[in-house]
């Protein structure tokens, strides 16, 4: 095994649950809960819920896949991860900045995928952003 790599994956991890853990709680002190089904956070409800919403989401995605012509179906996919890209980084940059500069940064960040697709480092960024912000946000 690569030690190298298993010690960087390791603090990745660690570096994007820190993050999680800091976003989380600056959205609990805001009293900020998700609404999913309905506004109890406990109730099971709410889990059934997400899932019908993701396999929904799953199955428009199968079908734009199975119908879509090629350069429609990649601007359609582009325009599915570029939202949910700005609203996950929003989530998560509005928690360190000001609001107006949190969208400036996550507009950003779209930018350069769309743009530079060879900037993996920023590519990865953007991601790392954005879990951050799913994660946090269904913990919270």
């Amino acid at each position: 095994m690569d030690t190298k790599l298993i010690a960087q994956l390791a603090g990745y991890f660690l570096i994007v649950n820190l993050l999680g853990l800091y976003v989380g709680h600056y959205w609990i002190l805001q009293d900020v809960q998700p609404t999913i089904i309905n506004d109890d956070p406990n109730d099971v409800v709410n889990s059934f819920g997400l899932l019908g919403y993701m396999l929904v989401g799953t199955l428009v995605i199968l079908i734009a896949i199975k119908f879509f012509p090629d350069k429609v179906l990649y601007w359609f996919l582009k325009g599915l991860e570029s939202l949910a890209l700005f609203f996950t980084s929003l989530i998560t940059m509005a928690a360190f900045l000001p609001v107006a500069f949190a969208v400036f940064t996550a507009m950003a960040l779209i930018v350069i995928r769309i743009f530079f697709p060879q900037f993996l480092l920023w590519r990865n960024v953007s991601s790392t952003i954005a879990t951050v912000g799913v994660g946090s946000l269904l913990g919270a």
